[in-house]
């Protein structure tokens, strides 16, 4: 899993506009190369 990075809430709010942007960093933290599924 990628490291966290430390931000304040200023940077937090630049980099996450949007909720779906966040969704979207979790999504590629959590499957860097894409979801697969375990069973596949």
């Amino acid at each position: 899993m990628a490291k966290q990075e430390s931000m304040n809430l200023i940077e937090f709010h630049k980099k996450f506009q949007t909720e779906e942007a966040c969704h979207e960093h979790l999504y590629k933290m959590k499957w860097p190369q894409g979801y697969c599924c375990p069973k596949c």
